[in-house]
This record gives C-alpha cells, structure tokens and sequence, in this order.
C-alpha cells in the first residue's frame, strides 16, 4: 500500500519527519533503520511486525509505501503511521492520500 502525504505551503515534510523521528528516539513506536537505501529512508515499527519506506517526491510530497510481513494486518502499520501524522504535522499537512494496489 502506499501513502502519499501532500504538505500545506510546500514544507519540507520529509525533513520534518526525519527530525522529529530522532527527536521521539527511543520512545517512539517507529524507529529508522541504519543503512544506505537510494533515495528512500527505512523505518520499522517496534510492536507491529512491518515498516515503512519513505521517499522525497517533487514538491515537498513524501511518498510513504507500507509493507508487513503479516499482509492481513497492514493496517496496523498504516493506523500507526497515520497516528504519527496527525498530532505532530496537522499544520503542515494539506492531504493525505491511500492507494492500494491490485493483485
């Protein structure tokens, strides 16, 4: 599934979500993951079994695909990133868009 997060004002969301992810670190519920990965960052979720790439797209959109090793519950991750969203970027945030694939 992927998400796609349109920012109010073209700020710099991915930015904004980097910072405030190592602000929340330890006690966050996602964490990223260390490594090089083109273009995209890693984060994984400490109690649902999945994790969420993000990726910069052109102006200031952040693309978000989820992925879970439990298909079925996907929406757990999606639930908990939309959580993460909403009381730290309402602001910031114009829309918020899912799409979800086919089979």
């Amino acid at each position: 599934m992927t998400i796609s997060v349109i920012p109010r004002n073209y700020e710099n969301l991915y930015g904004l979500l980097l910072k405030k992810e190592q602000k929340l670190r330890p006690k966050g519920a996602f964490y990223r993951v260390p490594g090089r990965f083109n273009g995209f960052t890693k984060w994984h979720h400490k109690k649902y079994n999945g994790w969420v790439w993000l990726r910069k797209a052109m102006s200031g959109v952040v693309v978000v695909e989820i992925e879970t090793r439990d298909e079925p519950n996907d929406w757990q991750i999606l639930s908990a990133f939309i959580g993460f969203l909403g009381p730290y970027f309402r602001s910031e945030i114009s829309s918020i868009s899912i799409n979800y694939p086919q089979k």
